[in-house]
């Protein structure tokens, strides 16, 4: 009885954790979000003095693809746009010097896995 009891438990969390695993990913990204913030109110701190200009389109950006996102029916259309968005980030901190490309790789893994973990799920 006991056994069957810690089996049920264990299948209820992996269940919560495969619902609730794409928060991960969409928090690495709000978290992006707030450090380009902090730069154009600061710019100072940027690594680049020319990167300013640039962080306003690309905050306006990365705010879309994850309203578009957390929105239900805007799900799939915003894992696209969510997926391009790390791709790009991806190439650019790989062609230029200002960025490791391994944390937009990283984050791009995390949101595959909540994909493929909330699909398993729909299934």
């Amino acid at each position: 009885m006991e056994k069957s009891l810690i089996t049920i438990n264990y299948l209820n969390s992996m269940k919560n954790l495969k619902r609730n695993f794409h928060f991960l990913p969409i928090g690495i990204l709000v978290l992006s979000m707030l450090g380009k913030i902090v730069g154009l109110l600061n710019p100072t701190k940027l690594p680049s003095p020319e990167l300013s200009d640039k962080l306003l389109p690309i905050l306006l950006l990365e705010v879309f693809c994850v309203v578009v996102y957390i929105i239900p029916k805007t799900r799939t259309m915003g894992s696209y746009l969510i997926c391009s968005y790390l791709g790009g980030a991806i190439a650019v901190s790989y062609v230029s010097s200002l960025g490791n490309p391994l944390m937009p790789l990283f984050v791009l893994g995390l949101f595959l896995t909540s994909l493929v973990l909330k699909e398993q799920e729909i299934k």
